[in-house]
C-alpha cells in the first residue's frame, strides 16, 4: 500500500512516527453483544504487490443456469494488481476435476481488470452440478492467494413444453 505516495498526492508528508487507527461503527456490535467493548481485528497484513496477477471472479457461466450446452463459453475477470503491464500471463481452468484446459493472455496493463474469455469450451450439457476453477499461474506472483476462484454451477434442464408437470419420483426435475 503506498501510503507515502497516497499522503504526498494530497500535500501531506509521511512522518517518522506514522501510525493507523482502526474503528468499528455501525448498527450491531463487532465484539461482544452485550457492552460491545473492544474491537475485533484480525489477520491484518500490510506489503507492496510488485507482481500479482489476481482472479477476481468467474464471469461466466452464471451460477444458475439452465441448459448449457456442450460448447459453453468460460469467461474469467482477472486483475493485474502489479504497478507495470505484465506480459504472458497463463491462465487455466477445469471443470469437475479433469484435467486444466491452459490458455495465454498476451498482456494486461498495469492496475487494470479486464475479462477474458477461454477460446477452449466446456461441455456443461449433462444434467447436475459442475465445479469451475480458474487459475492464474504467473510464474514470480508475489501473491497466491487470490490466484483462483471457484463457482459451482448447477445444469438444470430447460423447460420448453407447457404446460409442464414434474412428479419428482423418476428424477430431480
Amino acid at each position: 500500500i503506498p501510503v507515502s505516495s497516497l499522503l504526498a498526492a494530497h500535500g501531506q508528508i509521511f512522518p517518522s512516527s506514522f501510525g493507523e487507527r482502526w474503528g468499528q461503527w455501525g448498527i450491531w456490535p463487532a465484539t461482544d453483544i452485550e457492552s460491545a467493548a473492544g474491537y475485533t481485528i484480525d489477520d491484518i497484513r500490510l506489503y507492496q504487490v510488485l507482481n500479482d496477477i489476481q482472479i477476481v471472479n468467474i464471469a461466466s457461466p452464471a451460477a444458475s443456469n439452465c441448459g448449457p450446452s456442450a460448447a459453453t463459453p468460460v469467461q474469467i475477470t482477472i486483475r493485474n494488481n502489479s504497478p507495470q503491464e505484465i506480459t504472458g500471463v497463463p491462465v487455466r481452468y477445469r471443470v469437475r476435476g479433469s484435467a486444466f484446459i491452459t490458455e495465454t493472455i498476451t498482456a494486461i496493463p498495469a492496475r487494470t481488470t479486464i475479462t477474458y474469455t477461454f477460446a477452449a469450451t466446456a461441455n456443461l450439457s449433462a444434467m447436475g452440478p459442475f465445479t469451475i476453477e480458474a487459475i492464474a499461474d504467473l510464474p514470480g506472483d508475489s501473491f497466491r492467494e487470490n490466484d483462483t476462484a471457484i463457482v459451482v454451477i448447477y445444469n438444470q434442464p430447460l423447460i420448453t413444453t407447457f404446460p409442464y408437470l414434474e412428479n419428482f419420483e423418476t428424477n430431480n426435475g
